[in-house]
């Protein structure tokens, strides 16, 4: 069979069907990909393409150039025993992406019966819904070519035991902190949705991008509250843990608030209702408005300053309660009570 190009995105085909007319065309055994960028769903489909073709083997390359692999995406390939390598570029950029199907590892294929070579990376975007351009190889002088290729990216880069995981979910969490919500790293997705469903349609994932212990920022909805003399706030499940790591032992604690008051607030957990609960007074900016409403967030944030262990804002204006509420939705660090959204990050 010749190779054959395709453009993916456009409504006749996505990265991820070649990729299983690819499987289809063979009987391999074993998966081999490279990717500039890997994402958790981008993962979880590659996971839904081996189960389909029953295949056990999988090996791959990721790329960490810019702190935009997610750190879960890294996780989960370890759960599942893929044979895992990682690279950053230095100063050269890591951006390749090409997948072989073939034989079992090493090598990181023995023997290689076909491959891709495009424009797709390993997300969702990349394999389903951007407009990408691939070539399926079949000659096999370019399958041995491709073969070569995929071997000295496969050298080039790291054994993921040997590098620091710990370290670098850390810095994508601050790089994550910084990316402006309005976009998707680049080579990821058109939207802050994109690598759920539709931000209306969406649900809790099974796993944020990465894990709680390196969030700085926790929030809560404020369509349910309690209290007359003090402005009640429930945060519950995993925002109110991330809050509660940055109180340390304390209950009473320290507060900066934004008119750039200092305030005493007691912060603590209530077993009745398995939340922990910051009493706010009802002078902090955004409390009446909050009341009268029934709306906003309250968001928590570790502070440096040195009279304070915390800082607290509470948004009103739907504008900027989106933005918060779309980087926790991008990074997939948020839950839903009956009543209401939360989040960290």
């Amino acid at each position: 069979m010749s190779d054959e190009t395709f453009l993916s995105g456009t409504g006749e085909t996505t990265t991820q069907a070649k990729l299983s007319q690819l499987l289809d065309e063979t009987d391999a055994q074993a998966l081999y990909f490279a990717s500039a960028y890997v994402t958790q769903s981008g993962v979880n489909r590659i996971k839904e393409l081996l189960e389909e073709h029953q295949i056990e083997t999988c090996v791959a390359v990721f790329g960490l150039n810019g702190n935009i692999t997610q750190p879960s995406a890294i996780d989960t390939a370890l759960d599942l025993g893929w044979g895992l390598r990682l690279i950053e570029g230095g100063s050269h950029q890591f951006h390749p992406k090409i997948a072989l199907v073939g034989g079992v590892e090493p090598k990181p294929l023995s023997e290689v019966y076909g491959g891709y070579i495009g424009s797709a990376n390993i997300t969702k975007g990349g394999l389903v819904d951007n407009i990408e351009a691939g070539l399926l190889v079949r000659d096999e002088e370019t399958i041995d070519s491709l073969s070569e290729t995929a071997g000295e990216i496969w050298e080039l880069a790291n054994p993921a035991e040997d590098v620091d995981l710990e370290a670098y979910a850390e810095r994508y969490a601050e790089t994550a902190r910084e990316r402006p919500t309005s976009s998707q790293p680049p080579g990821v997705g058109a939207s802050p949705a994109s690598e759920t469903e539709t931000e209306e349609e969406s649900e809790p994932p099974e796993k944020p991008s990465y894990q709680p212990e390196h969030a700085k920022a926790g929030w809560a909805g404020l369509e349910s509250f309690t209290g007359d003399y003090r402005f009640q706030v429930e945060f519950p499940g995993t925002a109110g843990e991330v809050i509660n790591e940055m109180v340390g032992a304390e209950e009473e604690v320290d507060v900066l608030c934004s008119d750039g008051e200092t305030r005493e607030m007691l912060y603590d957990f209530y077993e009745d209702n398995g939340m922990f609960r910051l009493n706010i007074p009802n002078e902090v900016p955004g409390v009446q408005q909050a009341r009268r409403e029934e709306s906003g967030i309250a968001i928590v944030r570790e502070c440096d300053e040195p009279d304070a262990s915390l800082e607290l804002e509470i948004i009103n204006e739907d504008e900027r309660v989106d933005e918060f509420v779309s980087r926790s939705k991008r990074e997939g660090s948020w839950d839903e009570t009956p009543t209401r959204l939360y989040g960290w990050f």
